[in-house]
C-alpha cells in the first residue's frame, strides 16, 4: 500500500485459512496508507473475519463506516481452525473509531499470541458497554501477549483477557489516557516488565 493514499473498504474481509496469515503491509516513511470504510448501495461493509492469523504493518485503519456514520462492533473477529495456534502481530499502526474490541480474538482457542509495537488506538468508543473501546479480546488460553511503545486514547477495559491463562505477558513503556475502566484483566497473568 502506497504512503499517504486514501483506500476505501466496501466489504468486510472474510479469510478462511487455518494456517496461513492475512497480511496487509504499508510502504514506510510518510504518512500510513489510510483504510476507511465506505458502504456500498446502503449496505455497511461490516466486521472483518479471519480463520487464521493476522499480521500488520504501517497501516491507518478505521472502523467508523464513513459513508453512515456507522460504528462496527468490532473491526477484527478471529477464529481457531485444526487447534493450530494463531496470532495478531501489529507494528506501526494506527487504529481509529473502535466500538468495542480491535481485535475480538475468543475464536482463538489454541494458545493465541498477541504482539502490538510502537501502535496508536485512538477515538475509541465504548458505545454499547463501558468496558468496550477495548485492543483485543480473548478469554481463551493465550501463550504470549506483548504490547510495547503503545498508546491507547479513549478506551475502556482495554486488555480484556479475563479468566484466561497467559503464559507469558510483557507490557513495556505503553501510555493510556482518559480510560474509563481497567487497562488490563487477566487472572492467571504474570506481568514482566
Amino acid at each position: 500500500m502506497t504512503a499517504g493514499t486514501i483506500y476505501t473498504q466496501n466489504a468486510a474481509i472474510s479469510i478462511q485459512n487455518p494456517t496461513g496469515v492475512l497480511t496487509i503491509v504499508g510502504a514506510a516513511g510518510g504518512t500510513k496508507p489510510v483504510i476507511i470504510l465506505v458502504g456500498k448501495n446502503g449496505v455497511d461493509p461490516g466486521m472483518n473475519t479471519v480463520q487464521g492469523s493476522v499480521r500488520l504493518r504501517n497501516i491507518h485503519m478505521q472502523s467508523m463506516c464513513a459513508s453512515d456514520n456507522i460504528l462496527n462492533t468490532n473491526l477484527w473477529i478471529g477464529s481457531t481452525a485444526n487447534k493450530l495456534p494463531q496470532f495478531v502481530d501489529c507494528e506501526n499502526c494506527l487504529f481509529e473509531f473502535i466500538n468495542l474490541d480491535t481485535f475480538s480474538m475468543d475464536g482463538y482457542t489454541s494458545g493465541a499470541k498477541f504482539r502490538f509495537v510502537n501502535c496508536y488506538f485512538r477515538n475509541m468508543f465504548a458505545a454499547s458497554q463501558w468496558w468496550g473501546g477495548r485492543v483485543f479480546y480473548c478469554k481463551q488460553y493465550i501463550d504470549t501477549v506483548i504490547v510495547e511503545n503503545c498508546t491507547v486514547q479513549g478506551g475502556g477495559l482495554i486488555f480484556l483477557n479475563q479468566n484466561s491463562l497467559t503464559k507469558y505477558a510483557y507490557y513495556n513503556h505503553n501510555t493510556i489516557i482518559n480510560s474509563c475502566k481497567y487497562w488490563q484483566i487477566g487472572r492467571g497473568t504474570r506481568l514482566n516488565s
